[in-house]
């Protein structure tokens, strides 16, 4: 990404923004400079991005666009105004570049194409090839992208980028069926969830290829270690999308919402199968565990958001069941605050950023006063790292005051309807 940064200006000013913004949050008092650099960097990416976009010639190089628009994704998310939808009108951006510019790129290499060779990393470095191709690092943004989008649906602000990703992979996945038609050994057609992931999997030797040869062997060991846990974390990406889509369905007794609660129980079903013994591994995690490994930590961060996943779908499919009184609910709520209390006990409060939404769901679904309060109290503190994270504090504060006193679940997107937007991950 810094790479693309030192020859797009582009890139430049959204990493720019993003660290100047930090910074001003960071300090004890900001002056209006300070305050202004930000704003001042983030326009300039603004107006470069416009008219890289509106070039009539075709673009043939995603690479800095698909950046740019995750950086704007993730600054607005944190820094962007209380009224503004910024985050989700670059997810609809991102969606329609996807829709009218990406669509014949959404093809992967032919079984026998090199794909280890350092021209598929980026673009730019491609060269000529007879079939148009995503690039490796392409293929990650989308990955990024659509894990932004999926938070944003949790929350009634995405699902755009993602319902036009699924519908073009579909899409694809058809064209390419149709074509091997008639080889009785050619791969069977692929489910949504499967090309999902084969365009992750396309994207995994990203780093390799690019750093060639000089690529440590200690990064390569470590990345096939942690390989099967940022699987479980793109799996997430589609779930959590998925769940939101199946929110957005008002009556739970019509047909359309079973089937999509079928289907999307099919998923989760699948995922605690092939994850399972990640999942153990997880649960066998004391505080003590070395939090310096990489898996140790990915663990931490990266189960409870597919506890959250299913902390959500029982929310949704049984709104009048009583709050975390089911077995099932008590295992995700009790899993979600004890890797919690571990990443706390490591990377303080500033850690427990990576996992703001499984403790805003556990906030919603405790039914422990000790929980309920200490989860108040570490929002309370993350609000001062983020407008974001303020904004989901006071809503958080107010639901729960709401479901103590009517006894019932809120609609969380029906209530942020009064609500600044706020996005987490």
């Amino acid at each position: 990404m810094f790479n693309l940064a030192q020859d797009d200006p582009m890139v430049m000013h959204m990493a720019l923004a993003l660290s100047f913004g930090d910074m001003d949050l960071r300090r004890p008092a900001s002056s209006p400079e300070s305050s202004q650099r930000p704003a001042y960097h983030y326009s300039s990416a603004l107006r470069l991005l416009a008219d890289a976009v509106g070039r009539e010639e075709e673009c043939k190089d995603f690479d800095s666009l698909l950046t740019t628009l995750w950086l704007m994704v993730l600054y607005e998310q944190q820094f962007g105004h209380s009224q503004s939808q910024g985050c989700s009108n670059h997810l609809k951006g991102a969606a329609s570049l996807l829709q009218h510019r990406m669509k014949k790129f959404l093809q992967f290499p032919a079984p026998d194409h090199d794909v280890d060779t350092p021209t598929c990393a980026l673009t730019r470095k491609s060269g000529l090839d007879a079939r148009p191709m995503l690039s490796l690092y392409s293929a990650r943004m989308l990955v990024w992208i659509s894990g932004s989008d999926a938070a944003a649906a949790s929350t009634g602000g995405g699902g755009h980028f993602n319902r036009t990703l699924m519908s073009l992979l579909s899409e694809a996945e058809t064209n390419d069926s149709d074509t091997n038609l008639n080889d009785p050994f050619g791969p069977p057609p692929l489910s949504p969830l499967q090309s999902y992931m084969r365009m992750h999997r396309y994207s995994n030797s990203l780093y390799r290829v690019a750093w060639g040869h000089t690529y440590p062997q200690a990064e390569l060991l470590d990345d096939l270690q942690n390989r099967n846990i940022y699987n479980l974390l793109t799996v997430c990406n589609l779930l959590r999308f998925m769940v939101a889509e199946l929110a957005t369905i008002p009556d739970i007794s019509s047909d359309m919402f079973q089937q999509q609660a079928a289907s999307v129980s099919a998923a989760i079903r699948n995922a605690n199968y092939t994850y399972a013994e990640l999942l153990e591994v997880s649960r066998e995690l004391c505080t003590e565990t070395d939090h310096s490994q990489r898996l140790v930590a990915n663990i931490r961060y990266i189960v409870p958001t597919f506890y959250a996943i299913q902390l959500e779908f029982l929310r949704i499919t049984q709104p009048t069941s009583p709050l975390g009184q089911g077995s099932r609910q008590r295992f995700l709520l009790a899993e979600i605050i004890r890797l919690a209390f571990q990443l706390r006990s490591h990377w303080g409060d500033d850690g427990l950023r990576k996992i703001a939404w499984p403790l805003f769901l556990a906030g919603l679904e405790t039914d422990d006063l000790l929980h309920r309060e200490w989860i108040l109290e570490r929002f309370q503190k993350m609000g001062e790292m983020g407008e974001h994270l303020k904004r989901a504090f006071l809503f958080l504060k107010d639901a729960i005051s709401l479901q103590q006193n009517t006894g019932r679940r809120v609609d969380i997107r029906d209530m942020m309807k009064g609500y600044p937007m706020f996005v987490l991950n």
